[in-house]
């Protein structure tokens, strides 16, 4: 943030989290925004998705995104799963919390600090996913075969290897 939400006058950084703005004064922080990230199991691979849009296009990353207003993070997994790869949440098994992690997400030239929930869920292996929303293609690996270095969040790749590896 640049400027002011209250008076629109530009901000002057006091620390890392804190602006200033430099007419009226007031403080804005630079809180984490929410975000939450479903590893999907189908049989024995986990499905990934190929990001259609930046940041990272075109790179590898799990099912999820950013929480809508009003929703907790079971909601936003529910939700980004029909978006993404169409599943009703009837389909999705065993929705269960892994952890968190911080990441930053650039955004219009910033670093955008965002803290992901991880969760694991299981899906039938009978359903087809389709892609949607801002996927542009569903890919599927087993554990040991995931590309690490095509994943762009680092807290991400950790959760991966301490909570399934």
């Amino acid at each position: 943030m640049v400027y002011s939400s209250c008076c629109g006058a530009r901000l002057d950084r006091i620390s890392r989290t804190v602006k200033e703005c430099s007419a009226c004064k007031k403080l804005h922080y630079d809180n984490p925004k929410g975000t939450v990230a479903v590893i999907l199991r189908q049989a024995d691979k986990i499905v990934f998705s190929r990001r259609a849009i930046d940041p990272f296009k075109g790179s590898l990353d799990c099912l999820g995104g950013f929480l809508d207003w009003g929703e907790n993070f079971e909601d936003a997994a529910y939700r980004e799963l029909k978006e993404e790869v169409g599943l009703e949440k009837n389909q999705i098994k065993n929705l269960t919390y892994l952890g968190s992690a911080f990441d930053e997400y650039p955004w219009a030239g910033s670093a955008v600090p965002i803290v992901g929930v991880y969760f694991l869920a299981d899906i039938d292996k009978e359903i087809i996913l389709l892609p949607g929303d801002d996927v542009v293609k569903v890919e599927f690996f087993k554990h040991s075969d995931i590309p690490y270095d095509e994943l762009p969040w680092s807290g991400m790749t950790q959760i991966l290897k301490d909570k399934i590896g």
